[in-house]
């Protein structure tokens, strides 16, 4: 026959047990950060837009959206999930394949002599030579020099 004493100890034994898978489940895994599971990518983390985080605290598989930045244009910024970014490679930038436009692949940098021809006034909105990419396939008032 089972005493109180035995019955409770052994409900503490489990509920102890149970405590503990649940600290072991929670336990983060090795190389959970993105500067620890991908240290190409944390290399890309850019440094003023991410609201002071660090690229040693964030979770490697996140889906939040945080600003990346490319080395190969001083305006190569873009946002980005990591998990998104992982999947890319780390070599991935928008600007480069001309997804994004930048100050290295605007009309205005790349063709100046073509961007020289843009009406100054019956572009509407904020288009500009700028703000166009080179390759773009976009309808444009130009303006002939001759």
């Amino acid at each position: 026959m089972m005493g109180f004493e035995s019955f409770a100890g052994k409900a503490r034994d489990a509920r102890s047990q149970k405590l503990l898978r649940q600290k072991q489940k929670a336990k983060p895994a090795e190389k959970q950060t993105l500067k620890e599971r991908h240290p190409d990518l944390a290399r890309r983390w850019h440094p003023g837009k991410n609201g002071g985080k660090k690229s040693a605290f964030v979770k490697a598989d996140s889906i939040f959206t945080y600003w990346w930045k490319c080395p190969r244009g001083p305006d190569h910024e873009w946002a980005m999930s990591i998990r998104a970014f992982a999947e890319k490679g780390a070599d991935w930038c928008p600007c480069c394949l001309n997804l994004q436009v930048s100050k290295t692949n605007c009309l205005a940098t790349v063709a100046p002599e073509v961007a020289a021809q843009w009406h100054p006034t019956r572009n509407k909105g904020n288009v500009t030579p700028e703000t166009t990419l080179a390759t773009a396939d976009v309808s444009a008032w130009w303006k002939c020099d001759v």
